[in-house]
C-alpha cells in the first residue's frame, strides 16, 4: 500500500474480555462505558460469543444500530466482497470475530490463547487486503491483513457457542451515522 488512507481513531478497550463491547464503543455515538452500564456492569468471565453479542445488539442497543445479522462467508472471494460493499457505505459497519491465531502468529504470550475468540472492526477495505481497527491494548491500533488471513480468523469454531464465528454487520440508525 503505497498512500495510507485516513483511519478512525481507535480507542483500546478498558475492561477485561470486553472487546465486543470496546468493539462497538468505536463504533457507535456511546462508549465502552456506556455500553458496560447498559448492560448492568455484569462481569464477563469468558467474554462473549458473537450470537450473544448479536442479541445484545438487537435487545439493548436497538436505538442505535439495525438490521444486525451474523455474516459467515463460504470463501475468501465473498469475504472480499462483503468487506468491500460494507466499508463503502459508510452507515453499515462491521466487527470481526476471530481466532487469534490466524491474525496474530507472531504474538509471543499468545500460546495459552490458541483457540481463544476476539472483536475488531474492520476499518478499511483495500484491493488486497484490510486494516482491522484493533481494541486489545497489547497490539498494535491497526493491523493490515489479507483477506485470506481474516477469513482463517473467522472461519473457526467458538469453543463456548461450538459454533462458527464471522462479521458482525450492521447499520447505524440514521440519526447516529458517525
Amino acid at each position: 500500500m503505497s498512500t495510507l488512507p485516513s483511519l478512525q481513531k481507535i480507542t483500546k478497550g478498558v475492561g477485561k474480555n470486553t472487546c465486543a463491547y470496546a468493539s462497538l464503543g468505536n463504533l457507535l455515538p456511546i462508549s465502552e462505558q456506556e455500553i458496560h452500564e447498559i448492560m448492568g456492569n455484569t462481569e464477563l468471565p469468558k467474554g462473549l460469543h458473537i450470537y450473544q453479542v448479536k442479541h445484545m445488539m438487537e435487545e439493548k442497543l436497538s436505538e442505535y444500530v439495525e438490521n444486525v445479522r451474523i455474516v459467515q462467508p463460504k470463501d475468501v472471494a465473498e469475504l472480499e466482497k462483503i468487506v468491500k460493499g460494507c466499508i463503502e457505505g459508510k452507515q453499515t459497519k462491521i466487527i470481526a470475530n476471530f481466532q487469534l491465531r490466524p491474525i496474530y502468529p507472531d504474538y509471543p504470550q499468545l500460546n495459552p490463547w490458541t483457540n481463544f475468540g476476539h472483536f475488531s472492526p474492520i476499518v478499511f477495505a483495500g484491493e488486497t487486503d484490510l486494516c482491522i481497527g484493533d481494541v486489545w491494548r497489547k497490539v498494535p491500533d491497526y493491523a493490515w491483513r489479507s483477506y485470506q488471513v481474516l477469513f482463517d480468523g473467522i472461519n473457526t469454531i467458538d469453543t463456548e457457542s461450538r459454533k462458527l464465528r464471522g462479521l458482525l454487520v450492521f447499520d447505524l440508525v440514521d440519526a447516529f451515522n458517525k
